[in-house]
């Protein structure tokens, strides 16, 4: 359980890691294409969707790979 709370869970900064975000964001994009592989009225939905979850996703892996290389600035 203690690994699993380290992926999760960032103790230095008592928040919830970003990776950990992105990932959990990943496995439910995943999850809408095949639920639109086994549903035509759930396609037809994540196409009219598609600009907005590729904008979220690409929002999200931007602002997490922004902090990792301020934080990098920061350590040297």
């Amino acid at each position: 359980m203690s690994k699993l709370k380290g992926i999760i869970w960032d103790t230095k900064k008592e928040s919830i890691r970003g990776s950990f975000v992105n990932l959990m964001l990943t496995i439910n994009i995943f999850g809408m294409f095949w639920c639109g592989v086994l549903s035509d009225d759930i396609a037809t939905r994540l196409e009219d969707m598609a600009l907005l979850i590729g904008g979220v996703y690409a929002t999200s892996l931007g602002a997490w790979s922004y902090r990792k290389i301020k934080e990098g600035e920061q350590d040297d």
